[in-house]
């Protein structure tokens, strides 16, 4: 997979086959003035979608919402364009991922507070365990239409912030 380090709904990503097309996606990417994330694909994707486990204030991870993939060889879909987004209930090992993901935040940022939110992408490994693919602090897409309830978590978090 190549993609741009920051992008929204997988815009400029795309997986390749062959190296020399991922190359020239990169390079692309970088005379644009961007940045370029090269990240190995695992075939859960293909098979499972991508799940997407959203956490809280409290580190909670939220109903999570997966999307498929696109085809190989060819750039993802990016927002406003058709794609499979549904509601998953994440499972025991992805919960316990996100939420440890999401309390290792701060000691990972020298400095750096626990975060409001996060949104953690997840995958399954060659053996089935899940693996983190991204860490996303800056989100603008938490699917809470997949997860309404879930918005009320996120202001609450908002409100006992401002309060502080």
């Amino acid at each position: 997979m190549v993609k741009p380090s920051v992008s929204a709904g997988s815009r400029d990503t795309a997986r390749w086959a062959d190296p020399s097309a991922a190359l020239a996606h990169a390079a692309e990417l970088i005379a644009a003035g961007r940045t370029a994330m090269l990240q190995p694909y695992l075939a859960s994707v293909d098979e499972a979608g991508r799940p997407r486990c959203c956490s809280s204030a409290v580190g909670s991870p939220t109903p999570s919402a997966r999307a498929r993939c696109s085809g190989r060889g060819g750039r993802a879909a990016g927002p406003g364009q058709p794609g499979d987004l549904r509601r998953v209930q994440p499972t025991v090992a992805q919960r316990e991922l996100a939420g440890s993901v999401f309390s290792s935040i701060a000691t990972l940022v020298p400095g750096a507070a626990t975060p409001l939110y996060a949104r953690i992408d997840l995958v399954d490994d060659a053996a089935g365990r899940p693996v983190v693919l991204e860490l996303e602090l800056t989100e603008p897409s938490l699917f809470l239409p997949q997860a309404p309830e879930a918005a009320g978590s996120l202001v609450r978090a908002v409100e006992a912030e401002l309060q502080r």
